[in-house]
């Protein structure tokens, strides 16, 4: 999930909206059936690793990001 979120931050600072979003929609789905994993199959989506492992609430910030997303956090 972290490798996910950090794909979507470039996506989203890159100007790439649709595809960020296409992204999100899939995390969301992934989340929505499976539950929060250490790591996901990434033909099947099926949950793998520790269960309710805290990566996975990267998935939050995809779904219902911060403006602040996309820009740098860095000043």
């Amino acid at each position: 999930m972290n490798s996910a979120w950090l794909v979507w931050l470039g996506l989203v600072r890159l100007g790439y909206v649709e595809h960020a979003d296409e992204l999100a929609r899939r995390v969301a789905e992934t989340i929505g059936s499976e539950e929060l994993h250490e790591y996901y199959n990434p033909y099947t989506g099926r949950g793998m690793g520790a269960p309710d492992f805290a990566w996975s609430a990267l998935a939050l910030e995809i779904v219902d990001p911060d403006p602040a997303a996309a820009s740098s956090y860095l000043r």
